[in-house]
């Protein structure tokens, strides 16, 4: 896309991503939000969510979000454990994010939801660009659920199906 972000509308701009996103097996669902110009869900084959939109205030970025739901097991087990266990957890998952470049929040407690994030801005958004950071955001995702299970093994997996809206 070229330098100028005003030569593209936002639908063209979600048509574009759109069009990316499936070429990669994403499915799509259109959704609403008052803070986006346009958002969508796009779920991957192994059934892994991201919400993927535009944000009206500032126009220029598309933003990529994917939020985990800890199970209300997994909460409980967690508040149980002691607190510098928790607290283990809880840093090590956080420098694990810090590593990977995303933006998270909801890593404290209680440990009820965390989300992971990162934005492209129109100037810089290429097909290449895009899916590297659609693959990081996934990453993170992936990242959250197995440190999660790794540390509370004795429980199933949290559920990564969440829908958390662009802020």
């Amino acid at each position: 896309m070229p330098d100028n972000e005003d030569l593209y509308s936002p639908e063209q701009v979600r048509d574009q991503v759109q069009t990316w996103l499936m070429g990669e097996g994403w499915s799509l669902s259109e959704k609403a939000h008052e803070g986006a110009s346009w958002l969508v869900q796009a779920e991957d084959p192994a059934q892994r969510r991201l919400l993927v939109g535009q944000t009206k205030s500032p126009a220029d970025q598309v933003r990529i979000q994917a939020t985990v739901v800890v199970a209300a097991d997994h909460r409980e087990h967690f508040e149980a454990l002691p607190s510098e266990v928790k607290d283990a957890i809880l840093w090590e998952l956080r420098f694990r994010l810090l590593n990977m470049s995303v933006d998270f929040s909801g890593i404290g407690e209680p440990l009820e939801r965390v989300t992971v994030a990162q934005r492209i801005y129109l100037d810089g958004l290429t097909k290449d660009r895009f899916l590297q950071r659609v693959a990081v955001v996934k990453n993170a995702l992936i990242a959250v659920i197995w440190s999660i299970g790794r540390r509370l093994s004795h429980l199933p997996a949290p559920s990564s199906h969440g829908d958390v809206l662009i802020h």
